[in-house]
């Protein structure tokens, strides 16, 4: 997932080596690391909201090979609330300009507050979540 958001940063020429997050994993700060892993802990419960489970190997006719656009708003949404959670749980504080030694990020918002360019981060995690599964074997199946 890090790996991932990495590759999107450098695609969208908005890497910053000077930015904690944007470290590659073996440089990434343990509490960064952690929210990867809190990323990928939540799989299960995005796809059980859109009746979906990850398996081995899907049944054909129920395998998901993308996510509609509405799944992945709708997921995307999950994903921005489950990471404003973990960052207030974390000490973070909202605020301006983004300070990431102090905590302090602006988009510590509801979604419907959040930067458009800012959701589509969001978006494109959850869009990738059948690739994601595939690198370790899984894929998406509809219940």
């Amino acid at each position: 997932i890090h790996d991932d958001y990495i590759a999107a940063r450098r695609a969208d020429g908005s890497l910053n080596p000077a930015d904690l997050s944007h470290q590659d994993w073996p440089y990434l700060d343990q509490g960064f690391r952690n929210s990867s892993r809190a990323q990928a802990d939540h799989i299960d419960v995005k796809l059980r909201s859109i009746h979906c489970r990850r398996v081995f190997s899907a049944v054909p006719d129920k395998k998901v090979s993308a996510l509609t656009p509405e799944e992945v708003e709708m997921l995307a949404e999950m994903e921005h609330a489950r990471w404003c959670a973990e960052r207030f749980l974390a000490g973070w504080t909202n605020g301006s300009p983004k300070d990431k030694v102090r905590k302090i990020s602006p988009d510590l918002v509801p979604w419907v507050d959040l930067p458009e360019p800012i959701r589509e981060y969001d978006r494109q995690a959850v869009r990738r979540l059948p690739e994601h599964l595939a690198l370790v074997g899984e894929e998406i199946e509809r219940l």
